[in-house]
């Protein structure tokens, strides 16, 4: 967390920051990878196709998410995976976004989760519905 966003968090949750302190273990995990591609144009989103590449079965798919910045965005990059993964392979990928219903949401999530899904695109609502996993399980 940037300073700003942990002197918030502190607020809201009422935390004396003189009673507790900060970890940061980081975020160098070497099960994951982080890139970043340009996408030429709004239509063009094949610049994700090496997502896909070489897929004959469903372990040839890595674990994956794809953020974008629009729900029309999440489902152009699904659209493309449906039309250049073999057809086994189809309902490997799947997106989540804020037009999707609560249980739609739900069982995309359960899907990823259990492997099912192997590519999930995903609008900052994937940050939002981990948070509110999050602080079921808490509860």
């Amino acid at each position: 967390m940037s300073p700003s966003v942990l002197a918030d968090v502190r607020r809201i949750l009422h935390i004396n920051p003189d009673e507790s302190f900060y970890l940061n273990l980081g975020n160098d995990r070497i099960n994951v990878t982080q890139e970043c591609r340009i996408i030429p144009n709004v239509t063009d989103t094949s610049a994700l196709d090496f997502v896909y590449e070489g897929a004959e079965s469903m372990d040839d798919l890595p674990r994956t998410l794809i953020f974008v910045n629009k729900v029309l965005d999440s489902q152009l990059v699904w659209r493309r995976s449906q039309e250049i993964l073999p057809m086994h392979l189809c309902q490997c990928v799947d997106y989540l976004n804020t037009r999707r219903s609560s249980q739609s949401k739900k069982l995309v999530l359960q899907r990823f989760q259990g492997g099912q899904t192997r590519v999930l695109i995903l609008t900052e609502i994937g940050s939002m519905v981990r948070l509110c996993a999050v602080r079921q399980h808490q509860q």
